[in-house]
């Protein structure tokens, strides 16, 4: 049985009104394996496990995103709620480990989850994706440079930016890898993450928010319907997130839980 400690402080987040968790960043930590580090465990230790079912029992969605593909895998496999990669586009389209593989899409939907796609052109293009990696493996070798302070990190990081620039593309990109995500795993698992907080800028058309209905308007021009559209902007994490509540009291009946 794992530390009454981590319990504590997982629903302490709850009681604050965290209702999704990212299982890890950048790095391998103690209990799950991250896609730009090395692997370490396997996917999930056995307390990573007793995490997904401690959130599912809490009604706290699973996020899958910059997991490795074994432990999304599990994930799927272990949750009794829907699980989410909430900023993640697709691996079949840019072989970047941050993108998501037809296997993990299909795990998701069976879950009923949903994958919402990253508006990063380096996770869009398949240029992208091959600085993708050396950057991580740079950043990393600096980080484990004692002599460095950490603004010295960064301005070198920068400068790595400048003599890489990540190829631009348009938002109809985006709508590339929706439709791969709706060809594999259905129009009911798809959504839009985004992460105009976390990248440096988005494609083409698709600077921030108030240019979603480009989006809109590629879908219709594809062909797509109003209804489906819905489902894609945002109706699908909708569905998702009142099933993961759901299930949240199911789980509460059928899993005892931890003393506190």
């Amino acid at each position: 049985m794992p530390s009454k400690i981590p319990w504590v402080w997982l629903r302490a987040y709850y009681r604050l009104g965290a209702r999704y968790m990212t299982l890890t960043l950048g790095d391998t930590i103690d209990w799950v394996d991250s896609d730009t580090d090395k692997a370490r465990h396997g996917g999930l230790t056995e307390f990573g496990e007793q995490v997904v079912l401690e959130m599912n029992r809490l009604g706290m969605l699973v996020d899958s995103r910059m997991c490795r593909q074994m432990p999304c895998v599990m994930s799927c496999e272990l949750a009794r709620a829907p699980i989410i990669a909430s900023h993640s586009s697709a691996y079949a389209l840019s072989s970047t480990s941050r993108n998501v593989p037809d296997d993990v899409f299909r795990g998701i939907a069976k879950k009923g989850g949903v994958v919402m796609v990253n508006f990063f052109p380096g996770y869009l293009t398949q240029e992208g994706a091959k600085l993708d990696q050396p950057y991580w493996d740079y950043a990393r070798k600096l980080e484990s440079n004692p002599n460095l302070t950490e603004a010295e990190i960064i301005k070198l990081l920068d400068k790595w930016d400048e003599e890489h620039p990540v190829p631009k593309c348009s938002v109809e990109r985006v709508v590339d890898h929706i439709e791969h995500i709706v060809k594999i795993a259905g129009f009911d698992h798809v959504g839009l993450g985004s992460d105009f907080d976390g990248i440096p800028f988005g494609p083409d058309y698709l600077e921030d928010v108030s240019y979603f209905p480009y989006i809109t308007q590629v879908l219709l021009d594809r062909g797509y319907s109003e209804k489906e559209i819905h489902r894609i902007l945002g109706g699908n994490f909708i569905r998702t997130f009142k099933k993961a509540e759901e299930m949240c009291h199911q789980c509460n009946e059928r899993i005892q839980p931890f003393d506190i």
